[in-house]
């Protein structure tokens, strides 16, 4: 890993609180269950709110990627964050809301 690549892990990790992203992470752990228990409409519902969510932070969740790799702004390499970021996580929800979708109809 060269110089840079350091500096910019090490700046990424200065800029996340540990504590929040573990409360973060105890949070999502601490539901599994629930979302295991919920019934595929009420997982569509809430997929959908993730959806619309999900849209409203795309470009600061881009911008916030591209800044943090040192990527220069409007480089053709910050097309690759929107694949692997809300394009990516959008292209899996619609997949599972379309399985899901297919199973509450038959």
């Amino acid at each position: 890993m060269n110089a840079s690549m350091r500096e910019a892990i090490n700046t990424a990790e200065d800029m996340v609180p540990h504590e929040d992203l573990d409360k973060s992470i105890a949070r999502l752990s601490g539901n599994k269950d629930r979302w295991a228990q919920l019934q595929i409409n009420d997982r569509i519902e809430l997929l959908e709110q993730i959806k619309h969510c999900s849209m409203e932070v795309a470009e600061d969740w881009v911008e916030t990627a591209t800044r943090q790799k040192q990527i220069p702004s409007g480089s053709p390499l910050s097309g690759e964050e929107w694949i692997s970021g809300p394009y990516g996580t959008g292209s899996s929800r619609s997949a599972w809301f379309h399985i899901r979708s297919g199973i509450t109809c038959c």
